[in-house]
């Protein structure tokens, strides 16, 4: 049959792929039909499972798209405005008290949780306690222990348990009467929105009588970075939310969940929810075709193979809060010289301090094709970054970045770079982009290629490898240029300016990039709660990253969403994960 493999082996392959499937399911994969098509039930498709479903560990994709519809927060954005908060398990938004530290939530009352039990402010305590205080390894815990006390880990540099930690965030987050008050230990003007997006409840007599963490000082060793699995809330759920859990079946890598008909508020539209893992796109796309699954994730590069097709809903440019970036190494490490060859100026290779050069910086930024690959590489679907803000966000400008794609000007800054011995003797090195990000590799040649032009001594080598391998290289800080960017953790500025330009944050710390001046700024942004000075500061950081460049901003990309017809009640909010493949579920229903 082919360089593809025999048909026998090739329909195996796909079996293999959804195995746990009934037979009357695959055999409707091949047949017509008529209306809409299990009207009672949303199937979503997707390529990953969810590593957890612990509000605590869950930091992104599948367990915290479920998460979002089993749990609640005490507040959320209302709908797809990022600049506006609404109520929700707390009855007002609350606004802070004179020196912006104290937040007072009055908590909902006849609010039920999905065994039955009603929610007390004591839950919604416990909660937030037991997210800041769990800070596992790779766990989202100090987005809200940053807001709170000011720290990024409840341990200390030795990784041992701080001595203060428990006492501090029990002292911040108390109850009186029905309120819940959170009393920062120093002003941070994106409280809200960290609670917003962070802040799930959940019920702590329920934990605790499974075995979870008991709220004391005494157990929290027992909890803190502990093993997600080991805890009821990995695999178990007990929300206040439109939908329960109905169970998570690990060897058919699917996720069921059913309306919660003793819910709050408005009851979900659709009684049943499935989501799915199939990696094979081939597989996804004809159960969506069939009608046996009513969403799919599709990127760029496969939207051609459904557009068109008769029954979808194709919903393009859809923002996301995400910036792409080219991270500079200001300090690379010449213990390791494989991608910086000779470690010298001398054509064989690039010294240790050769982005500390602003001409060479520049340089690059002027050489890459933005418009170009906009065209070519995301069809349409990304636009200029004019920042380290995308469009969406509080405080977005739309002032252009300070350089365009002008080979001539690049010249002229390379020709002076290093008082000109660089343009004469040239350089090399190697530009290494994660395989599992194609798209950068069609960036990364067309870099290498523009420098080619500009000068043939100009030598950059593009390199593939895994993301894991890129992740110990940065550890090392022996990669020249990181490929990189942000998608926001919660919808504010300062989760952007704090891991792309601050000298502390996760680009500065890993590659030796610091500017006294920008930290300056960025946390008098982080402690300032008027809303409009806050903006007027993050003005002043934009215009001092145009004037230093320590990294190219590139492109905000714009996602697109699939569906059948038959779904309605779409709301799109770029905040939400996995927006928009991923939305909040019960505004959906199918009708044809």
């Amino acid at each position: 049959m082919g360089r593809g493999g025999s048909f026998p082996s090739l329909l195996h392959r796909r079996l293999e792929v959804v195995r746990g499937l009934p037979l009357f399911f695959l055999l409707s994969c091949t047949s017509a039909f008529a209306g809409v098509k299990n009207p009672n039930t949303l199937m979503i498709l997707t390529g990953i499972d969810p590593g957890s479903l612990d509000p605590a560990s869950a930091y992104g994709g599948t367990g915290l798209f479920v998460n979002y519809n089993v749990y609640e927060t005490l507040i959320a954005n209302d709908g797809g405005d990022l600049t506006k908060f609404v109520p929700l398990l707390a009855t007002k938004v609350p606004t802070p008290d004179a020196k912006g530290l104290v937040y007072r939530f009055p908590i909902r009352k006849g609010v039920s949780f999905h065994d039955g039990s009603v929610l007390t402010p004591e839950d919604a305590r416990y909660s937030l306690m037991r997210f800041m205080l769990a800070d596992r390894a790779a766990s989202p815990s100090f987005l809200l222990l940053e807001a709170v006390t000011g720290l990024l880990s409840t341990r200390d540099a030795s990784g041992r348990l701080r001595e203060d930690v428990y006492m501090r965030v029990n002292r911040a987050v108390r109850v009186q009467g029905r309120d819940l008050v959170v009393t920062l230990e120093r002003p941070f003007g994106p409280f809200l929105a960290v609670i917003a997006r962070w802040g799930l409840i959940v019920d702590k007599e329920w934990a605790v009588a499974r075995g979870g963490w008991d709220g004391s000082e005494k157990d929290l060793t027992r909890f803190n970075n502990s093993r997600s699995e080991d805890f009821p809330f990995h695999k178990g759920s007990n929300g206040t939310g439109p939908y329960r859990l109905n169970r998570w079946d690990l060897k058919a890598s699917e996720i069921v969940l059913s309306r919660f008909d003793g819910y709050w508020s408005k009851n979900a539209l659709l009684p049943n929810v499935r989501i799915k893992k199939i990696e094979d796109f081939n597989l996804k796309k004809m159960m969506l075709l069939n009608g046996d699954a009513d969403s799919i994730f599709v990127d760029h590069h496969q939207l051609s193979l459904v557009r068109g097709q008769k029954g979808l809903r194709i919903t393009e440019k859809l923002p996301i809060l995400n910036v792409g970036a080219l991270n500079f190494n200001f300090a690379i490490n010449p213990a390791d010289k494989r991608f910086i060859g000779s470690a010298k100026l001398d054509g064989d290779g690039i010294p240790p301090d050769f982005f500390r050069s602003k001409e060479v910086r520049s340089a690059f930024a002027h050489l890459i094709d933005y418009e170009g690959l906009i065209r070519d590489l995301y069809r349409g679907s990304a636009e200029r970054a004019t920042g380290f803000i995308p469009r969406g966000m509080i405080g977005f400008s739309q002032t252009p970045a300070p350089y365009r794609f002008d080979p001539k000007k690049a010249e002229r800054l390379l020709r002076g770079a290093f008082g000109g011995r660089l343009w004469k003797r040239g350089f090399s090195m190697i530009l290494v982009y994660a395989t599992s990000a194609p798209a950068n590799q069609v960036i990364a040649n067309q870099i290498a290629s523009a420098f080619r032009t500009v000068n043939p001594r100009f030598r950059i080598e593009v390199r593939g490898l895994s993301w894991s391998a890129i992740v110990e290289h940065r550890k090392k800080r022996i990669l020249p240029i990181l490929f990189g960017g942000w998608r926001a953790d919660y919808a504010d500025p300062h989760n952007m300016a704090g891991p792309l330009l601050h000298s502390e944050g996760y680009f500065g710390n890993a590659l030796g990039f610091g500017d006294l001046e920008t930290d300056r700024l960025i946390d008098k942004a982080r402690m300032e709660s008027d809303q409009k000075k806050r903006l007027r500061t993050y003005d002043e950081i934009r215009r001092r990253w145009a004037d230093t460049l320590p990294v190219i901003f590139t492109f905000v990309e714009q996602w697109v969403r699939v569906e059948r017809e038959w779904v309605h009640g779409y709301i799109h909010n770029p905040i939400y994960p996995g927006a928009p493949s991923y939305s909040p579920l019960a505004p959906l229903f199918k009708k044809e």
